[in-house]
């Protein structure tokens, strides 16, 4: 049973819930097993969105993956930052840090990019599907003619996919 959304000479317009920002960093370091995180704010993030922390180390699969329990909002001295309650404890270490190198005007921002996934919307096989092994989601478009760059995709996760694929 294939799924298909078809349009003939017209436009296909699907929007989400805008999240702002799409990402950010943590304001602290998030060690193994913490349950709740720091990051620069404000965001109109909400319970229930996933968020994915970015490896700080040497290992880019040292990623973690986790669902927000509770958003607390912390204002001081000009600056916001929300701490995110999380469904699991962290797999990984993830730096927080803003270093000063000692007699050089240089600055090295070590903190972890921390990033909303979810947008509202998703395509995904329907109750009557049997077998969802063969089903890969796939942004795919054939323009007649000249487009004249009328054709986007913009601000998309394709996610847990074998044919992670926006074509055109």
């Amino acid at each position: 049973c294939a799924q298909v959304l078809a349009v003939r000479d017209g436009s296909v317009r699907l929007h989400g819930l805008p999240k702002q920002p799409t990402w950010t960093v943590l304001n602290a370091t998030a060690n193994v097993g913490d349950t709740a995180i720091l990051v620069n704010g404000p965001v109109n993030w909400q319970v229930g969105d996933r968020i994915v922390i970015a490896s700080s180390s040497f290992y880019a699969t040292d990623v973690d993956e986790a669902t927000i329990t509770n958003l607390t909002t912390v204002a001081a001295e000009g600056s916001t930052t929300v701490q995110l309650g999380l469904d699991a404890p962290l797999a990984y270490t993830h730096l927080g840090e803003v270093v000063t190198v000692p007699g050089d005007a240089h600055v090295l921002d070590m903190r972890a990019e921390v990033a909303v996934l979810n947008r509202q919307v998703a395509k995904r096989p329907t109750r009557h599907s049997t077998s969802t092994a063969g089903w890969q989601p796939c942004l795919h478009c054939h323009l007649r003619g000249t487009a004249d760059h009328k054709s986007c995709a913009s601000t998309c996760a394709v996610q847990r996919c074998a044919c992670m694929c926006i074509c055109a």
